[in-house]
């Protein structure tokens, strides 16, 4: 489920509706594009609260939201003649806005352990755990589990943690789609400059 902001033009008398109606969609494709720029800032800046140790482990960072910057270039500006939006429609934008605990259907979470994981994971060309662990399987690795960390190990190697297995994972709330101040101040920067202006052309 996706999530998105709306804004629509100030209250104007009939008159000014008509001078301006020629104008409007270009002003809405404006403060669209101003809300898309704001979210994209927002994502790129990072969004507390910060990723827990393992996460940043398996991602190779601390940045949240900005995992092969996705999210950010998912986020576009839409607009008519009376209205404007940005926002996302990617499934996993709700959760990422609200937060939420998953809780597992069957056998587990299966979470990466470590950024070693990601990297079997393109490696392999895998993607879910079953598909990862049947084409390492292929390829002579071993597999045995220890509490709920699920381990490899090849023919002449080191065994490692491929997985940890959780009950449930919960996924804080990180408000990335909102109005910021500076767009709010530049969306009421484009309406002052054309109310002025279409007041001034009388």
């Amino acid at each position: 489920m996706g999530v998105s902001i709306l804004t629509q033009p100030p209250e104007l008398s009939k008159k000014l509706q008509a001078k301006m109606k020629a104008q409007m969609p270009q002003l809405m494709d404006r403060c669209s594009r101003v809300m898309q720029s704001a979210i994209q800032d927002t994502i790129n800046k990072g969004v507390p609260p910060p990723n827990a140790p393992l996460t940043a482990a398996v991602k190779g960072g601390k940045g949240t939201l900005r995992d092969n910057r996705d999210l950010a270039g998912s986020i576009s500006a839409h607009h008519g003649d009376n209205w404007a939006s940005s926002g996302t429609n990617k499934k996993q934008a709700w959760v990422l806005q609200h937060g939420k605990t998953i809780m597992s259907k069957g056998k587990g979470l299966w979470l990466p352990a470590n950024a070693n994981t990601r990297t079997l994971y393109r490696q392999y060309n895998a993607q879910t755990p079953g598909q990862l662990i049947t084409a390492m399987k292929s390829a002579g690795f071993k597999f045995f589990r220890v509490k709920n960390v699920y381990c490899a190990q090849s023919k002449k190697g080191q065994p490692f943690a491929l997985f940890i297995v959780k009950k449930s994972v919960t996924i804080p709330a990180r408000r990335f789609v909102k109005f910021t101040d500076s767009a709010r101040n530049t969306i009421k920067k484009i309406w002052k400059d054309a109310l002025h202006a279409a007041l001034g052309s009388r």
